[in-house]
């Protein structure tokens, strides 16, 4: 009868950021790879409207094609990425599981997280919501919130970057890392517009963590999706 081997005890690096915590090679050319792609989209924010002649201070004159185009990236990047990875289970590790009443109540209870949030960031503000106004005039603006900003986000963050981290480390670490790049690439282009402040920073760190455990025990990517287009309709109908 075969003896099976002793489980060895964690270490107290294990114990603080979990049992594979660990670089090896393949997680090198990851996170070289997540760098490079945060660096160009950062110069893209920085340097891509002076390049065009376009007035930064008016955001409204932007051209919306260099920045579809530009961000619309984020999804093949993200899909080649995580098949480097992950290999062929790359899809369920991006949270592309089948739809289910599981995804159904997730929902449902996503919503009422979305719900939560809203109340305690407009807490004795809530005349505000007097003045929505529908936020969007054709259906760019539609595929714009939904696939480019929403999927394309979420794709990345919660989708690869997440399951990445929970690879490695521990699930509140993973969660908390992921949250931090989530507010840090919105922070550099709120910087680029002159609207950076700790609190909109903040707040989306917030948003970050809300997001990320609705992903990771739910599983699926489009319940984030939904609730970050949610999310984003909200503000904008709100003058955000």
């Amino acid at each position: 009868m075969t003896t099976p081997a002793p489980t060895l005890s964690p270490t107290l690096m294990q114990k603080i950021f979990g049992r594979n915590y660990k670089f090896n090679k393949k997680d090198w050319i990851v996170l070289l790879a997540i760098t490079l792609f945060y660096i160009i989209y950062t110069v893209r924010s920085w340097y891509g409207y002076e390049i065009l002649l376009l007035p930064k201070e008016d955001c409204s004159s932007c051209n919306y094609w260099y920045w579809t185009i530009t961000k619309l990236l984020w999804i093949p990047f993200t899909l080649a990425i995580a098949y480097f990875y992950f290999g062929k289970a790359y899809l369920h590790k991006l949270g592309f599981s089948k739809l289910d009443k599981k995804m159904f109540w997730w929902l449902l209870l996503s919503i009422a997280l979305l719900t939560l949030w809203l109340v305690q960031g407009f807490w004795g503000q809530f005349e505000i919501f007097l003045n929505f106004k529908f936020p969007y005039s054709n259906i760019y603006g539609w595929g714009s919130d939904i696939i480019i900003i929403a999927f394309g986000e979420e794709l990345l963050f919660r989708g690869f970057l997440l399951a990445w981290l929970e690879e490695k480390f521990n699930l509140g670490l993973a969660i908390l890392l992921s949250s931090v790049l989530f507010s840090l690439v919105h922070y550099c282009w709120w910087v680029f517009v002159g609207l950076a402040d700790f609190d909109s920073g903040f707040n989306v760190f917030l948003f970050g963590i809300l997001l990320g455990i609705i992903k990771h025990y739910s599983k699926n990517i489009f319940n984030c999706t939904f609730i970050h287009f949610l999310n984003n309709f909200i503000l904008r109908g709100l003058g955000f």
